[in-house]
């Protein structure tokens, strides 16, 4: 599986997929097998914030190759400014894109890292009704 999206960033593959990264772990063919019972890999929930925001991040910048519709046509407001949906697109994808970057930091950027992930989240519970073509 490749992730053009996540490697631009500058995050490694492996890093990408815990399945790669924890390949050699002895409690692979158990996960594996909680996975076929439940369609969820148990280590991606070890770290929800960044699985989820990994996955947003590449969704959304896949949402906006693939999109037929007008991205100017709604409107919403946030923090007292009005966004286009591509504008909340880009809003939520630069937030997604620095707490994956940054959420690691343990320093000066990971106050900055959790806000902008949480911005991105609000965004989000606004323009979703109209993330679909």
């Amino acid at each position: 599986m490749e992730y053009k999206y996540l490697e631009e960033l500058g995050v490694r593959k492996k890093e990408c997929d815990m399945k790669k990264l924890l390949e050699n772990d002895r409690r692979m063919d158990n996960w594996l097998e909680a996975e076929q019972e439940t369609g969820v890999f148990p280590p991606d929930c070890w770290n929800l914030n960044i699985t989820m925001a990994m996955w947003m991040y590449s969704h959304l910048r896949r949402y906006l190759e693939e999109s037929c519709v007008d991205l100017t046509y709604y409107k919403f407001q946030y923090k007292d400014k009005e966004y286009t949906q591509r504008e909340a697109i880009d809003f939520m994808t630069d937030g997604f894109g620095y707490y994956i970057v940054n959420c690691w930091s343990f320093g000066e950027n990971e106050k900055e890292a959790h806000n902008r992930m949480k911005e991105a989240c609000e965004m989000w519970s606004i323009v979703f009704p109209v993330m679909w073509w």
